[in-house]
Parts: C-alpha cells; sequence; structure tokens
C-alpha cells in the first residue's frame, strides 16, 4: 500500500501580525500543518521579524 502525499500547506500573510488577534492567528496558523505562515506585516513591526517581536 503505498502513503498518499501530504497536501501542500496554504501560505498565509498576517496583516496586522502584532495587534493582539494578529499574534494569536500567526500562533494558530503556525502550529497547523496546513498552513505556512510566509509573511506577517504590521506598521509598528517595520524592518524586524516576526520572531523577535512575538
Amino acid at each position: 500500500m503505498s502513503e498518499s502525499p501530504q497536501p501542500t500547506p496554504i501560505r498565509v500573510t498576517v496583516v496586522g501580525a502584532l495587534g493582539r488577534m494578529g499574534q494569536e492567528s500567526v500562533r494558530a496558523l503556525s502550529s497547523d500543518s496546513r498552513f505556512e505562515v510566509v509573511g506577517a506585516v504590521d506598521r509598528s513591526g517595520a524592518g524586524q521579524t516576526l520572531a523577535s517581536v512575538l
């Protein structure tokens, strides 16, 4: 029996990633294998990496 291939994750960019809901969205999406967070934007965090501000 062959294993079925893993589905390609849905690539997501979170707008407003430093707000309360944005941070929760990033956490939830990051812990779900169906999604891949490929970007996050927020005016107040311009030029910073997501890992450094969450």
